[in-house]
């Protein structure tokens, strides 16, 4: 998730372009490690 923060000035995007980034970079978090996006945010939430 970091990564974001250092590839692009968030304060020059909009709250949805921010969202949509990190929708990307989960999406792509999923896919590396053969997960469903719905496993994922199922995993994610189980871990707060």
């Amino acid at each position: 998730m970091n990564r974001i923060y250092s590839e692009y000035n968030v304060s020059d995007l909009t709250l949805e372009e921010v969202h949509d980034l990190m929708q990307d970079e989960q999406a792509h978090y999923a896919a590396d490690y053969g997960l469903e996006f719905k496993e994922l945010t199922t995993l994610k939430i189980s871990q707060n």
